[in-house]
């Protein structure tokens, strides 16, 4: 991005919107670098915020965006912004079908959440314009898995993922791998009203055991901030249950084995230490019937005494 703000050909641009040339150019060259980045948006605006062009089609122009956080941030401190911003309908629908579609298909939502970078164009001390980067979350799975892969490496547990994660607008699914009842990602499911309480409105960490479509999690849920300090979602990341359960079945298991092992070992010592006291005082009892019956000559080993 900062680059751009260096690229000569978007200096050219902003001083001189209104060439067509200039301005077909600049798009063409633009878009390019979007596809090339897998981004959603990429965006030049003039130091007011209005939006002189855009790289998706149809290509639409003239509106105002300053009620974007990070754009105008940009503006007022002239430097660098980025975020998570929630994008309106009318700005997905001036960025082209495709974009609202995808928030439509990934949680039935109007709006959408968008990850933001905007970087102001600066020359001889003056703000030229803005340039600003974006890429949607609704149905960004690859954000996801690549949260899931660092922490959980996609293992399985007995058919099921071992970690998921969890990118919520507000409290509805737009970017998730768990998955629901047909194997299918769960978007547009919500999260549970405990949760939404504690991390959407009281902007606290959740931490728990938490019932995930169909299964038990170990979760962790945290609100997500646009740069106005506004909660605008949640990010989740959670860990199978029945693993634990499970360890904690097998723990259990080997300790009262080794427990029921070291008693048997006890009761095998405390009976040979018996033995080994009661069979001395058993032949000196006998020995003293035998002597008290008149067998002067009986001995304990059971050898009668030799006369010298």
């Amino acid at each position: 991005m900062e680059i751009l703000a260096r690229d000569h050909q978007v200096h050219a641009f902003l001083q001189n919107p209104h060439d067509a040339a200039l301005a077909l150019n600049t798009r063409v060259n633009l878009e390019l670098l979007r596809q090339s980045q897998n981004m959603d948006v990429l965006n030049v605006m003039d130091a007011e915020g209005r939006v002189l062009l855009r790289t998706n089609a149809p290509y639409t122009s003239g509106d105002v965006v300053t009620d974007d956080p990070v754009v105008r941030r940009a503006i007022t401190t002239r430097k660098l912004a980025a975020g998570t911003v929630i994008v309106s309908q009318e700005r997905l629908m001036r960025a082209g079908d495709e974009l609202l579609a995808r928030c439509l298909e990934n949680g039935g939502e109007l709006r959408g959440m968008m990850q933001t970078v905007a970087v102001p164009i600066i020359a001889e001390d003056r703000l030229l314009g803005i340039v600003q980067m974006g890429s949607l979350v609704n149905g960004a799975s690859e954000k996801v898995d690549r949260i899931r892969d660092a922490v959980f490496k996609n293992e399985q547990y007995n058919g099921k993922p071992l970690g998921t994660a969890t990118i919520f607008m507000d409290d509805v699914r737009i970017s998730t791998n768990v998955l629901d009842a047909q194997g299918k990602r769960a978007v547009g499911t919500r999260a549970s009203p405990e949760v939404v309480q504690r991390v959407l409105v009281e902007g606290k960490p959740w931490t728990g055991r938490a019932w995930v479509v169909d299964t038990w999690y170990l979760a962790q849920y945290d609100p997500i901030y646009d740069p106005d300090g506004r909660i605008v979602g949640m990010l989740y990341v959670g860990e199978l249950e029945q693993k634990y359960l499970d360890l904690r079945t097998q723990a259990l298991t080997l300790f009262l084995s080794v427990i029921l092992a070291g008693m048997l070992l006890a009761f095998v010592i405390f009976f040979l230490i018996v033995r080994s006291i009661v069979e001395p005082i058993q032949q000196l009892a006998y020995a003293t019937q035998r002597i008290a019956a008149g067998d002067l000559a009986y001995r304990i080993n059971g050898e009668p005494h030799s006369a010298t």
